[in-house]
């Protein structure tokens, strides 16, 4: 039997970091509404996320007062709930073979039901990335990627959600109650970890070049780098949870070998939302701590008509402003493909001034293109 200290740790732990996601969340949502006046998609999905992560530690609780870390030949008699048994049980230990009444852990069921909202949380963490990389790089390929992510992740959201609401038929053989069958844990679990691993990795690596390329002081470069690179410690979670899988999933000792999977779970959804909001605070930290991202007023955060430029004047989830490959061409009188018909380049120098506190301000006008053709 795991020891009142292993359990208290556990409380502790998963109390903490929900806590802590909770707090980044609501600092995030202050910097869209007041700082950078605008609330966008990406906040309301950060939003959902965080309720499925307050629902997860709200049952992982409940686990916890149920029986967890106790093997279920020594959770009190108090903590079990009675069903009537039409069948044989292979799944509960010591179960009867023939009709009558069953006990089943409390914390059986509780276990089950922490799978589909860990699974809703990771899939809305993620999408509100997604939607903050459309919003921030308007760069056609990341457009085209992001939207291939978008698709893929909501169909797999779709099967995660509901084939782990619906993994026993009917749901009560998921605790060994009644007759049914199940899918195939290991696979549905493993497989499930494994593409959240690698949708992770793929997150994490996608804007890398892009904020390489930006025209905006190396400091301010380095320190979003980092933050990018903190999804890092998600995979690195699920790795780790990856362990508890394997036990939880080959035992019918639910409540004992449940302890890691239900702790290890609830730091990946949380750590999950923290990286997802972190993004969001630059302008919250510009204002109460400047020169801790230095300043981004200065000649070398402005971009004149090359490289990557302000792509429109909504805020996005940096509080930087969305950046656009253009290229740069030059009223010669023929277009750049060549041909004999007169292209008419007309170039607007542009600035983005920055004062600090993800407010923006724009000088000039972006290029426009004007397009005519000889008679």
């Amino acid at each position: 039997m795991f020891g009142p200290q292993v359990v208290q740790h556990v409380v502790i732990t998963s109390n903490f970091f929900a806590a802590l996601s909770f707090l980044v969340v609501a600092l995030r949502l202050y910097t869209r509404s007041h700082i950078v006046r605008l609330v966008s998609v990406e906040d309301y999905l950060i939003v959902v996320s965080l309720a499925a992560s307050i629902g997860f530690l709200t049952v992982e609780m409940l686990q916890v007062r149920y029986g967890l870390g106790q093997h279920i030949g020594d959770v009190p008699e108090e903590h079990l709930v009675k069903f009537f048994q039409v069948g044989p049980c292979p799944d509960v230990a010591n179960a009867p073979t023939a009709p009558g009444p069953v006990l089943t852990p409390a914390a059986s069921q509780c276990l089950w039901a922490t799978i589909p909202v860990y699974n809703l949380s990771l899939i809305f963490s993620k999408l509100s990335i997604i939607f903050q990389y459309k919003h921030v790089f308007a760069v056609a390929i990341v457009q085209r990627i992001c939207f291939f992510f978008l698709i893929f992740l909501g169909i797999y959201g779709c099967w995660a959600f509901f084939g782990s609401v619906f993994m026993c038929v009917p749901v009560q053989y998921f605790w060994g109650v009644g007759e049914g069958h199940c899918l195939n844990k290991l696979a549905f679990w493993f497989s499930n970890a494994s593409i959240n691993i690698a949708t992770d990795i793929a997150i994490i690596l996608l804007p890398m070049p892009l904020i390489k390329g930006l025209q905006i002081p190396k400091r301010q470069k380095i320190i979003l780098m980092v933050i990018f690179a903190f999804g890092t410690v998600v995979c690195i979670t699920s790795i780790i949870r990856l362990r508890s899988l394997l036990s939880i999933s080959v035992s019918p000792d639910t409540t004992f070998a449940g302890v890691d999977i239900a702790m290890w779970s609830n730091i990946e959804i949380n750590v999950a939302i923290i990286c997802a909001s972190a993004p969001a605070l630059k302008p919250f930290v510009s204002r109460i701590a400047p020169k801790l991202l230095g300043s981004s007023g200065n000649s070398g955060n402005r971009s004149r008509g090359t490289g990557y430029a302000p792509n429109s004047q909504r805020g996005d989830a940096f509080g930087m402003n969305s950046f656009n490959r253009k290229a740069t061409a030059s009223g010669t009188g023929r277009n750049p493909s060549g041909s004999n018909d007169r292209d008419i380049y007309v170039q607007h120098t542009f600035e983005i001034l920055d004062d600090g506190d993800g407010k923006t301000s724009r000088e000039g006008s972006e290029r426009n293109l004007v397009r005519g053709k000889d008679v």
